[in-house]
């Protein structure tokens, strides 16, 4: 008896957890899904040892199955499959897929080769997924791209120290912290790329999550998704000392008009070095950019200051990511000097910090 599904929850699980399947693996297993099924829902899990989600897809009825089936192509023919229902039914070492007017035979491997996914022992908090996530979307872009030698630099650092869960990211040239209402007192460093995926993963199945802090990893749940991802090794810097306690000079503008300026000064900056300079002078500030033997650029916006006049200059990128993890227009700049870092903060909210190192003007 094949199991029938709809084909739009399907593409979502399968989006989902074909997130956590490996594009180069030594163990062939895992470029499959597992599909499991009981007589009341289809879970299906993809792993690659760092990270994995298993997904659940209510049944009415259905005969029991287990086996694997290759992810990518699973995923891609239920996507372009014709029908608005996909039927699923397992042979000897095949898995046929049928939608509408098509269907794909599949080779299965043995369901016993892969990786058991255990529930994970430890402390375990609920939380808002859609505050975690508007935490998380709020400092991620601010973590390292790979290019450093130090892992942690690419995670996000849920911080719960002080009793409240703080998404921290940053590369050593920018930082950004925001605080959360969440009642977290664990702490961990996670990839930030998947912690963003399983995130928006929580937020699509439900609004309540669960977080457990496991020796080494950390799991999320809900009704729907189970997910586990293992934590980066190494030291995540003390972010809070880096954070300058005063500041002599504040300057409040409007983030979206200091966006629009970083923008058409970083068409030109980003073809050089990525820099540019800004000039305080009464209640002015001036963006300029300049590339030898290509061009210069020039703009000027009005702001609130409260203090000294200053040049500095910084990457025109790093502000804008910094930028980017506040919500309303109303910023604040705090300056102390060209060898000082920028500190940026919402005008009305005490809940994000950003920080930008300076670069030589």
């Amino acid at each position: 008896m094949p199991i029938i599904l709809s084909k739009e929850e399907l593409v979502q699980s399968l989006e989902a957890v074909l997130r956590h399947v490996p594009k180069k693996t030594t163990q062939p297993v895992l470029y499959n899904m597992l599909l499991e099924a009981t007589d009341t829902a289809l879970k299906i899990t993809g792993t690659d040892m760092k990270s994995a989600l298993s997904y659940k897809i209510a049944l009415e009825a259905a005969e029991k199955l287990r086996t694997t089936a290759p992810a990518k192509f699973f995923s891609d023919f239920v996507k372009k499959a014709p029908g608005s229902e996909v039927q699923l039914e397992v042979g000897e070492n095949y898995l046929s897929i049928s939608s509408g007017s098509a269907s794909l035979k599949l080779s299965t491997l043995p369901p016993e080769e892969y990786p058991e996914l255990e529930v994970l022992q430890g402390n375990t908090f609920t939380v808002d997924a859609t505050t975690l996530k508007k935490a998380v979307d709020a400092v991620k872009k601010n973590v390292s791209k790979g290019e450093l030698r130090n892992p942690v630099l690419e995670g996000i650092l849920l911080d719960g120290s002080e009793g409240i869960l703080i998404a921290v990211g940053t590369d050593g040239h920018r930082l950004a912290a925001c605080k959360t209402d969440l009642e977290v007192t664990e702490t961990a460093c996670l990839p930030a790329d998947v912690l963003s995926d399983v995130c928006d993963t929580l937020v699509n199945t439900g609004s309540t999550a669960y977080i457990t802090f496991g020796e080494g990893e950390v799991a999320f749940e809900n009704d729907v998704i189970y997910a586990v991802i293992r934590t980066l090794e190494g030291q995540f810097p003390p972010w809070r000392s880096v954070i300058p306690k005063s500041v002599e000079t504040t300057v409040k503008l409007s983030k979206k008009t200091i966006g629009d300026v970083l923008d058409r000064a970083g068409m030109l900056a980003k073809t050089y070095d990525d820099a540019v300079r800004l000039t305080l002078e009464d209640e002015s500030l001036t963006i300029s950019a300049e590339v030898p033997e290509l061009g210069s650029f020039v703009e000027s916006i009005p702001v609130e200051k409260e203090g000294s006049d200053l040049k500095i200059a910084c990457n025109y990128a790093y502000l804008q990511d910094v930028l980017s993890g506040i919500d309303e227009d109303n910023v604040v700049f705090g300056l102390t000097s060209p060898l000082h870092p920028i500190v940026i903060r919402p005008v009305e909210s005490e809940n994000y910090v950003g920080l930008v190192m300076p670069m030589k003007l």
